[in-house]
């Protein structure tokens, strides 16, 4: 998502610093900060956090604060949940009559012979 030092450092001083800051990716193998694989410079974390991040920091180690982690819901599950409120309402029985038998006014006397 953010790359340093990828066209190279042209000053003798140079420092990387994120605050107050969230990562947040959608992406297959999604790296939050890439550095030179030499890591010239260290990357100062505060109060950052990384949401659907595979790799926070490339290379590793390369931070001087170790980044939060923030845990989010699995698509699955958000589906599953989805699916399952929907098949309750669909498959909601309706309510049924119960034929009830017809009433009788008088009893039919029966004659045996």
């Amino acid at each position: 998502m953010v790359r340093y030092g990828e066209e190279g450092l042209f000053y003798a001083v140079n420092s990387f610093t994120v605050s107050d800051t969230t990562f947040l990716s959608s992406g297959v193998n999604a790296i939050g900060i890439q550095e030179p694989t030499t890591c010239p410079v260290p990357v100062q974390l505060s109060n950052t956090s990384f949401a659907g991040v595979n790799t926070q920091v490339d290379p590793a180690g390369c931070s001087t604060v170790p980044a939060t982690s923030v845990s989010e819901p699995q698509s699955f599950w958000l589906l599953l949940t989805a699916l399952c409120c929907c098949a309750g309402f669909f498959t909601r029985a309706a309510p049924q009559l119960i034929p009830q038998p017809p009433a009788v006014s008088e009893a039919v006397p029966i004659f045996v012979t």
